[in-house]
């Protein structure tokens, strides 16, 4: 992949998350670890395709 691919990809992904980030965030959880848990019971994955837990 292309890095003009990889950017467009980048920042496909960027305008999807922004908003659901924006409405987490005014929700009052600021954490990174409280951001994680909202995205992944939103059903959000990684780029990867996994939850952001798997790996340790």
């Amino acid at each position: 992949m292309n890095l003009e691919t990889r950017r467009a990809k980048a920042a496909e992904r960027k305008a999807d998350l922004l908003p659901m980030l924006e409405d987490i965030q005014q929700s009052g959880v600021t954490t990174l670890l409280g951001i994680a848990a909202e995205l992944n019971e939103l059903g959000v994955t990684t780029i990867r395709g996994d939850n952001g837990q798997q790996r340790k």
